[in-house]
């Protein structure tokens, strides 16, 4: 007897599947498209779009947002008094993304408007994206449309609510005092600051500390950017690491806790080029641009990063050797004086699909083959640079292109002017004409390189 064909997604009733795509969070709904693409007509009125200033740094990018170029606020508000007839995926009420930077919401007007539709539920959103990169009128918390936002977050009418805080020169306690009570809804987090700046009092736990508290604060955490800057000799160089141990510690558990975070990254010197952080087990992307010494380096080699599919590891050209000859030699670590490079050994890592990025070139010399040693898998597929430091500068090979193409064509250019009957008429040796096509030639070079 054949067996009744079961129900699948295209065949529940629209109110069902509606009720179903309700309760996902957009992401999972994107990803549920690719399998079930009969369900589109449905999804579409729930994904709905996004508004405001959600560009590629909130996928984690650190490019600069481009709201001002195109501020979907503006072009909402004018929608809304308009008489014309708004297209769908314009309704204040299909909208499921919020983004808020000081540009997307320099207006009064569309401060306001913004606050009305939140306070009156027309406009829901299940995502937002809060970048604090200054402080002006428009990121004053105790105003519109913030007051709206907050009192949003606290009625609790979205339980999916996720949010991604982004924070560049600004006040990180002013910022995270927004979204206090509801920690447990960021899953996405850039923040960015300088470890020399006054607001840290030039004393590292400070940072540390603060870190430390803003994890402890998120513990739903799924991709994490740390940006730090920092002036080499007046801040790291002046204390050392087992100073400020205790802090360190506290940090390092905080990382612990954050057992749903997938993606990390960090950028610049994480508070000491010698203090290696053990990634949580459950990070899958990882991504460090991280000035270390070669005791870093021996640390790398024995964590196994357990779960770990895609490594980055890039360092700046310009980057000048760290060392800390003390602890070098009580680890018996043999460096090159000449060439600052080791051998580093085996490494324990062994679970990469993928890895890319470049080696430092003051590090360990054998850090590729010894990666693809542990990661069988790898082969050729990966996109790692071990040994670039010969390789020409990239401005002067575009200067040479430059170069080669302008002499080139004003050599055919000027070099017609110089024929026998020239040098009849005007007199003067065949070396002075040289001198003079030498010195056209040479000025039509600077033109074109300026």
């Amino acid at each position: 007897m054949p067996s009744e064909p079961q129900p699948t997604l295209a065949t529940l009733s629209a109110e069902l599947l509606y009720s179903i795509l309700s309760y996902l969070p957009g992401e999972d709904i994107y990803n549920l498209l690719f399998v079930c693409k009969s369900i589109y007509p449905i999804a579409h009125k729930e994904l709905g779009s996004s508004i405001g200033c959600i560009g590629r740094w909130a996928q984690g990018s650190y490019s600069r947002c481009r709201c001002k170029e195109k501020n979907s606020f503006i072009l909402l508000r004018d929608t809304n008094n308009s008489e014309d007839p708004v297209r769908y995926d314009q309704k204040w009420e299909s909208m499921r993304g919020l983004g808020i930077c000081p540009n997307s919401v320099g207006n009064d007007a569309v401060r306001e408007l913004l606050g009305e539709l939140i306070r009156s539920r027309r406009l829901r959103p299940r995502d937002c994206v809060l970048k604090f990169n200054q402080w002006t009128d428009a990121m004053k918390v105790s105003t519109e449309p913030w007051v709206s936002l907050r009192e949003y977050f606290d009625s609790g009418d979205c339980p999916q609510l996720s949010l991604l805080v982004s924070i560049r020169d600004y006040d990180i306690p002013k910022a995270f005092s927004f979204i206090d009570g509801h920690g447990d809804k960021v899953t996405r987090l850039s923040i960015s600051f300088s470890l020399g700046h006054s607001s840290f009092k030039y004393n590292p736990a400070t940072g540390i500390n603060q870190i430390t508290q803003i994890l402890t604060d998120l513990p739903k955490l799924r991709r994490l950017n740390i940006s730090l800057t920092s002036e080499r000799d007046n801040y790291v160089s002046t204390w050392p690491l087992t100073e400020h141990s205790d802090s360190l510690e506290k940090l390092q558990l905080a990382f612990d806790n954050l057992e749903n975070l997938h993606s990390l990254r960090i950028n610049g010197i994480f508070f000491h080029p010698s203090f290696f952080l053990r990634v949580p087990k459950s990070v899958r992307f990882l991504e460090l641009k991280c000035t270390t010494t070669p005791t870093w380096w021996l640390d790398f080699a024995k964590y196994p990063f357990e779960n770990v599919e895609e490594l980055v590891l890039f360092y700046k050209p310009d980057e000048s050797p760290w060392r800390d000859q003390e602890d070098e030699k009580s680890r018996g670590i043999d460096i090159d004086p000449e060439s600052h490079t080791f051998n580093l050994g085996p490494v324990s890592i062994s679970t990469l699909k993928r890895f890319s990025g470049r080696a430092p070139l003051f590090g360990p010399a054998d850090l590729l083959k010894n990666i693809l040693a542990s990661n069988k898998d790898l082969g050729r597929k990966h996109k790692f640079r071990q040994n670039w430091g010969k390789e020409v500068l990239p401005d002067i090979e575009s200067a040479g292109i430059i170069m080669l193409d302008s002499l080139s064509e004003s050599i055919i250019r000027h070099k017609k002017k110089y024929t026998w009957e020239h040098l009849q008429r005007n007199g003067e040796t065949p070396e002075h004409w040289v001198s003079e096509f030498v010195s056209l030639c040479t000025e039509s070079l600077k033109d074109d390189l300026r």
